[in-house]
């Protein structure tokens, strides 16, 4: 045993002889040698293609602001600062792994700054002749937050580029006439945008990439000059030299370790034995002593780090007003001077909010202890995420939402009697109203938390547990007026917001499209099961409509092509690719051989006839076109846009035959009556119209107004629809209802809720009472109406 530990030790002594002697030789090479140059610093690939996409139109859009002036030109250098910190996060991003929240939260910092810049820039120049460009400016820089959204990038930015692009278009109609360098300006931006749209779409589609080119990061020089010509680092400084008397003494603590290990066979003399007393699972009263510390240090206590606390804000960005972050303030006052103004409130705690004036929709976040107080408000208040939230309105509220909240209490005036309150994972909901007309005083009353269902008579009995407030609910209602399998049915599936959706010709089933680039195709009847996914758009899917039969659905998009699917294979027949920006809008002809018309964003409207690929008409017009529609006869292509007003264009002329003028603000649908004599159009300026467009009709053709719809910020291409006997049309709008008003006498006699977002279609059934809704929440609503005369 001795023999065999003494030949393993001198093998140890043996090999650790050998190391020393290299390590010195290595010395040596390396003092004698001079240091060797650092490598040129290489630009990552991501940055490459980033320049590429944007450098040019950059130096244009900085060229042109100088040359317009005034407030323009001192928003150049805000862009500028902008996109270089954008620049420097991307970069960044390239040689770092993914840092936690707190670590993003510090590498952002200088680009949060850049934006917020751009929002206080805005703020403060509410009075300049360039507004218009500031605010395009303001919501274009804000989506360079796309930096730090994990999952979903390209939808948070292409939110902000609409939102600019509403300005971008203002602009645009402004200077159609001239195409001064302010047009150009507001084309440049608009091209910047769609660039980067597509870089970020590209590269980055499930989120910011990290370390992708592991060390490298964006240094003073690099972030000044392009990506060709970056400088190189600079050599490392050289190594400090040891002295002498470190040396000395790592030589003999080396050669004492020799000597010792030389000793031979007496190497293990110097052993002692471990006696039974001395192991521990021999002796059980050494178990509790606790290990010593050899040198005398005492360790730190690992604490968590504090939460960073965020600055209090009110701040109005141009379309909400967002209250964050408020303790112990109870002197929040906020004065609303447009009913569209929409109020956010953000992890508020122990404080009291006034809004005075009616405003859109109030949406209380992760707030504790708060309480909110305004006059009256067109949408919804919708509290989410808090705890001990107080509610009360002075006016009318049609609909209150209350999610994931313990403890919510609403007080209700008089003129709220009729509101709606919707709640779901919630606890500890109280309602005060004014119940008795004589008196100011109000009534508490508990909402129910438990409810209790069993079946009575081969229905669904759903009552309250609560006795304090009882709700019964049958699942199948005795005077039912259609066929739906249930008054109300909720279809869910799609991966984004809905743009569209539209009953086939018979009413049998439905199709639905939007951002996830897929039509779904369910059945109205029955379980209303989805049974197909057409498959093909490689961009959004805009709109969609069947042929008169049915068997064919025509389909455009964001990726500029018209595609035609075939109804019995789900496979697609035709892909138009005629025109060269965004197509917004499609219609089919109702008679005749099928010819399909369609809008784009490159200021055409096209009709396609199956025989040919390419487009038998085209009607150019200066701006881009939102909304299209055949007449009855389908000797006619009616088209509407950013310009405000309605073209009629005879396709056997290839002229307009007469302009319709009215609205103030961009069209987003039209569709002609069943009878083929009116014709309906749906408007950001809120409002809808019905037009007489038979031939030979006096000059006046404008025959309605009809008023309650919003378009919001979000300024979706919202569709609207007549019923089966021209008697009532529909239209969703951006406040989350959707509407239903009688055409004789304009009065609105649904006003629907239930939808989370903006609603962007309503449609409604050819043959049986049902409407259906679809929106950005993703989901899709059919409700049985009650109408006489549908």
């Amino acid at each position: 045993m001795e023999k065999i530990l003494v030949t393993r030790l001198e093998n140890i002594v043996t090999r650790m002889e050998n190391v020393l002697l290299k390590c010195d030789g290595s010395k040596t090479d390396k003092t004698d040698s001079p240091s060797a140059p650092s490598p040129k610093m290489s630009v990552p690939k991501s940055i490459e293609l980033l320049d590429e996409a944007t450098e040019d139109k950059i130096e244009q859009l900085c060229a042109l602001s100088t040359k317009i002036g005034g407030d323009v030109n001192l928003l150049k250098n805000l862009i500028k600062d902008a996109l270089t910190e954008h620049r420097n996060f991307v970069w960044t991003a390239c040689g770092l792994s993914r840092p936690n929240d707190v670590g993003i939260t510090k590498l952002i910092e200088s680009l949060s700054k850049k934006i917020c810049s751009t929002t206080e820039f805005k703020d403060n120049h509410r009075t300049s002749p360039f507004y218009d460009h500031i605010c395009a400016v303001e919501a274009a820089i804000g989506g360079l937050g796309w930096v730090v959204q994990p999952k979903t990038p390209v939808p948070y930015f292409n939110e902000a580029v609409e939102t600019s692009l509403f300005y971008i278009n203002r602009i645009l109609m402004a200077h159609k006439t001239s195409k001064n360098e302010h047009f150009e300006w507001a084309k440049t931006l608009k091209e910047l945008l769609t660039k980067l749209h597509s870089y970020i779409r590209r590269h980055h589609t499930t989120g910011l990439i990290w370390n992708s080119q592991p060390g490298t990061k964006p240094t003073k020089e690099t972030s000044l000059v392009s990506s060709a010509g970056s400088p190189s680092i600079p050599p490392p400084p050289p190594p400090p030299s040891l002295s002498s008397n470190s040396a000395g003494a790592k030589d003999s603590g080396v050669a004492a370790l020799l000597d010792s290990l030389n000793t031979g066979l007496s190497a293990t003399s110097r052993l002692k034995k471990v006696t039974p007393d001395m192991q521990t699972h021999k002796n059980p009263s050494l178990r509790g002593d606790k290990i010593s510390s050899t040198n005398g240090k005492t360790g730190k206590s690992v604490s968590q780090s504090e939460p960073v606390k965020s600055s209090p804000k009110i701040l109005w960005d141009g379309k909400v007003w967002k209250i964050e972050h408020q303790v112990e303030n109870r002197d929040v006052v906020v004065e609303v001077k447009d009913k569209k103004e929409a109020i956010y409130i953000y992890k508020c705690t122990d404080s009291v909010i006034m809004i005075k004036g009616k405003a859109n929709t109030i949406t209380l976040d992760g707030c504790s202890k708060t309480s909110v107080v305004f006059d009256g408000l067109l949408g919804q208040c919708e509290v989410i995420n808090s705890k001990s939230i107080q509610v009360q309105t002075l006016g009318e509220l049609p609909i209150i939402s209350i999610q994931k909240t313990d403890g919510c209490h609403v007080y209700l005036s008089r003129a709220a009697s009729d509101t709606q309150i919707v709640s779901s994972k919630s606890s500890e909901m109280n309602v005060s109203a004014q119940l008795d007309d004589a008196s100011e005083e109000y009534k508490e009353m508990a909402l129910p938390e438990q409810f209790v269902t069993r079946i009575e008579n081969k229905k669904l009995m759903i009552s309250a547990y609560n006795q304090s407030l009882v709700v019964q609910g049958n699942a199948e209602q005795t005077n039912r007026t259609t066929n739906l399998m249930a008054p109300t049915i909720f279809l869910q599936g799609h991966g984004g917001e809905i743009y569209t959706s539209r009953f086939s010709t018979n009413g049998d089933f439905l199709a639905s499209a939007g951002y996830d680039q897929q039509i779904f195709l369910w059945n109205v009847f029955g379980e209303c099961d989805n049974f197909a996914v057409l498959k093909g758009h490689r961009g959004a899917v805009m709109d969609l409509q069947f042929n008169s039969d049915s068997s064919h659905l025509a389909s455009c998009g964001t990726d500029k092509s018209v595609r035609v699917w075939d109804m019995e294979t789900g496979a697609c027949i035709r892909n138009f690719k005629s025109h060269t920006d965004i197509v917004n809008a499609i219609s089919m002809n109702r008679r005749g051989p099928e010819i399909i018309c369609s809008a784009s964003d490159d200021g055409t409207a096209m009709v396609h006839d199956f025989r040919s690929k390419e487009a038998v008409k085209c009607y150019q017009d200066k701006y881009q076109q939102t909304a299209v529609t055949f007449n009855d006869a389908s000797d006619a292509v009616i088209c509407g846009g950013i310009a405000n007003q309605i073209n009629v264009w005879d396709m056997r002329r290839n002229d307009i035959n007469y302009v319709l003028s009215g609205h103030r603000d961009t069209i987003t649908s039209l569709s002609v009556s069943h009878n083929g004599n009116f014709l309906l159009s749906n408007s950001m300026d809120c409002s809808l119209m019905t037009w007489d467009i038979r031939p030979f009709v006096p000059s006046q053709r404008l025959l309605a107004n009809y008023h309650g719809v919003v378009h919001n910020f979000e300024k979706n291409l919202l569709k609207c629809g007549w019923s089966p006997s021209d008697t009532y049309i529909t239209s969703g709008s951006a406040n989350r209802f959707a509407f239903v008003w009688d055409v004789k006498s304009r009065a609105c006699v649904y006003k629907l809720p239930g939808h989370l977002g903006s609603v962007n279609c309503t449609d409604l059934h050819p043959t049986q009472a049902i409407l259906l809704s679809a929106g950005s929440d993703k989901t899709i609503y059919l409700g049985e109406l009650d109408l006489e005369d549908y």
